[in-house]
């Protein structure tokens, strides 16, 4: 049984989650719950109290949210769950320096109803499950940028997977760059990502990686959707 807390006023994840729960409970008997409070102290009661897999907050109702993350962290140096920001900024470097002091992941409004399935099942398991996807995986081949080149060789709404001849670890974020992700006006778009899977070497020594896209606007997501129909049409050829 997974559950999470989601702290603020916008019901549709939660909405969006409820479907989903029932869904597992009718087919595989599973029990999972995301309790939504709106009230300040509730919410400091609950997260004393309670323990729960995810948490989730609205952006709007915190007056600094690297100070608010710092704090929470502090208050459970050895049992906090993945804190998730919930919000509507755009800006990918805002949204780096709020996930680099501390929150986990960014989910952007309004909610896109397969990202945050998977998104939920990732930070709740740690992993993605096989039997829960919820987006179109598709094999590229296109060139990819972390700082370093990289071969980006999978592609979806909800994560990338990577080529690279250089170390990484699991947790680390970055900014990515390929033209995989980029608008109609951009010769080349970015996406901040982190990484949460790595396979071992290859016989040419090049790494396979995963990352899932932190903070991906509705705009970025229909960018990547488009390239994915034009990746598959071309592969039909």
């Amino acid at each position: 049984m997974a559950t999470g807390l989601y702290f603020g006023s916008d019901e549709r994840i939660k909405s969006i989650l409820d479907e989903f729960f029932e869904k597992r409970l009718k087919e595989f008997g599973e029990s999972h719950a995301l309790v939504l409070v709106t009230e300040e102290k509730k919410f400091q009661e609950a997260i004393v109290g309670l323990a729960f897999d995810v948490i989730f907050v609205e952006q709007a109702l915190l007056n600094n949210p690297k100070d608010w993350i710092a704090s929470f962290l502090k208050s459970k140096p050895n049992s906090a769950p993945p804190v998730i920001l919930v919000g509507g900024e755009t800006d990918t470097m805002k949204i780096y320096h709020f996930v680099e002091s501390g929150w986990k992941d960014y989910l952007y409004l309004p909610p896109d109803r397969p990202l945050v399935i998977e998104k939920f099942w990732m930070h709740t398991t740690g992993s993605r499950g096989s039997d829960i996807r919820q987006v179109y995986t598709l094999a590229l081949k296109e060139a990819a940028t972390l700082a370093r080149f990289a071969q980006l060789v999978e592609l979806s709404e909800m994560d990338c997977k990577l080529l690279i001849n250089f170390p990484v670890q699991k947790e680390d974020l970055m900014i990515l760059y390929s033209k995989a992700f980029a608008l109609e006006d951009e010769n080349e778009g970015l996406l901040l990502g982190r990484c949460y899977h790595i396979e071992a070497p290859n016989a040419e020594g090049l790494t396979r990686v995963s990352f899932y896209f932190v903070g991906a606007s509705d705009e970025r997501l229909k960018a990547i959707r488009s390239a994915l129909r034009r990746s598959y049409v071309q592969g039909k050829r």
